[in-house]
């Protein structure tokens, strides 16, 4: 499963599974630790989330402690997701948004943190 399940991107080292586990809604009815247990247990290694899923970032970060896998996961995080009228894609929007996920994902770093398309027509 090693060559195609798997990447590598140039600045992390860790490769980086495929496929990413969406965390945008985290199945009701179930224990979100054996979830994200099961991820890991099939090969996925690789997280997206964002601030704007309800609770996703303090369920991940709470397994991640619970855990100590942050070395084996890949954790894609995002920011600038439109709110209304607001304007998320600013300097200190950002920031807020990086400092509260690193919080919640109870973690120094997240390793990839990309920018949302805000306020754009679809």
């Amino acid at each position: 499963m090693k060559g195609t399940f798997y990447t590598h991107i140039n600045g992390l080292d860790k490769d980086v599974s495929r496929i990413f586990l969406g965390t945008g809604e985290i199945p009701k009815g179930i224990d979100p630790d054996k979830w994200l247990d099961g991820m890991l247990e099939i090969g996925i290694t690789s997280i997206d989330t964002a601030r704007v899923y309800p609770d996703a970032e303090k369920t991940i970060g709470k397994w991640l402690d619970r855990t100590g896998t942050h070395e084996k996961v890949v954790i894609l995080s995002k920011c600038g997701h439109p709110m209304g009228p607001i304007n998320r894609v600013s300097r200190k929007a950002m920031l807020s948004d990086l400092n509260k996920s690193l919080k919640e994902l109870q973690t120094d770093y997240i390793d990839i943190y990309i920018r949302f398309p805000s306020n754009q027509k679809w």
